[in-house]
């Protein structure tokens, strides 16, 4: 009969699971040593491409592979072998020959694999909670300039878990910890890529965008926009823009600005008998022309470019006379134009 496992041993499982990604991630060092030197450069180190990691395979890579995966129950070798990856990475920059060059690999590059191996398992096992962690700041994907010899640029992989307890006990701290809100290294391209992430692992499905039009001329903006669809159906789309907007007059105020669009179309057919019927078709079409802004210490205040942007609305009604019929096909055309103002053209 089979007994329900405990949390200690499905804790195992999860971290028998994480390493198994991980070898999968670092690849064989003789077999495939392509992919042992990416998953270095990935990391940030300085491991010239011409590297020949198939002459001298790894010792941590040795160690990674004594872990018996199939069995994550024995404890005891589990955690030993652990040990053992743990021991070797020292010797790893002499076996690349690099160790000038990789003078902190052994002191650095632990915690970074450490923190890898939790935030890869999380982001495929667990991607609603990862997402969430990288939002508030607790998972750091952020970009990191190169720093040579040892580093180059790279996207890093952190656990930052003091902002746990920052969340819990002061949330109103994490956007100026987390995206630098309301300082002079306020990252607002971080905080919609973050929102995008959240939003795709909650199964909202959006994107980004380079932003053109009467936006960029109110606005400085400092990235790419995010795209948020409610709708996106074949005659009606609508949902929210988002922008990240520099600092204006007043200093360290960048922020976010936040737009509605709607874009909808109809057609119906009135039959008035058996020779005449009416064509109506309708369109709506409201972007990029009222909104938000949201700035640090600063009270939400309202944005309006209807005296710049297109709020365009269209009627176009057709009345129609069945070829039995001798007469004249008459049209009448009603739309709005930006400055609101309306025509009808017969």
């Amino acid at each position: 009969m089979a007994t329900d496992k405990s949390t200690f041993e499905l804790l195992i499982e999860e971290l028998g699971q994480a390493i198994n990604g991980v070898l999968n991630d670092i690849g064989n060092p003789v077999k495939s040593p392509q992919t042992t030197l990416y998953f270095l450069r990935n990391l940030g180190w300085n491991v010239p491409e011409s590297t020949d990691l198939s002459s001298s395979p790894l010792k941590f890579i040795n160690s990674f592979s004594s872990i018996n995966l199939s069995n994550t129950s024995d404890y005891s070798s589990l955690i030993g072998s652990l040990k053992n990856v743990i021991t070797d990475f020292d010797s790893i920059k002499d076996n690349l020959g690099l160790g000038a060059t990789l003078a902190d690999f052994g002191t650095k590059f632990p915690r970074q694999l450490l923190d890898y191996t939790i935030m890869r398992h999380m982001q495929y096992e667990h991607p609603k909670i990862s997402a969430f962690f990288l939002f508030i700041g607790i998972f750091d994907n952020s970009y990191q300039p190169a720093a040579l010899p040892a580093h180059i640029a790279y996207k890093q992989y952190r656990i930052e878990w003091e902002r746990l307890i920052i969340f819990l006990q002061e949330p109103h701290r994490i956007p100026e910890i987390v995206y630098g809100w309301g300082t002079p290294t306020y990252d607002g391209k971080l905080l919609i890529e973050n929102i995008e992430h959240l939003l795709n692992a909650l199964e909202i499905q959006t994107g980004v965008y380079m932003p053109t039009g009467d936006i960029t001329s109110q606005y400085s903006l400092s990235g790419d926009a995010l795209y948020v669809p409610f709708f996106d159906l074949d005659t009606v789309k609508a949902g929210l823009e988002v922008y990240p907007i520099a600092t204006d007059s007043t200093p360290n105020n960048a922020g976010l600005a936040v737009s509605p669009f709607f874009i909808g179309s109809a057609e119906t057919e009135i039959v008035i008998n058996e020779n005449f019927s009416l064509l109506i078709k309708g369109g709506l079409k409201i972007d990029k022309t009222t909104g938000v802004e949201i700035r640090p210490k600063t009270a939400i205040t309202l944005f309006d470019l209807t005296a710049a942007s297109a709020i365009n609305g269209s009627i176009e009604v057709t009345f129609r006379i069945s070829a039995r019929t001798s007469g004249t096909i008459r049209c009448a055309r009603i739309y709005q134009t930006r400055n609101r103002s309306h025509r009808i053209n017969w």
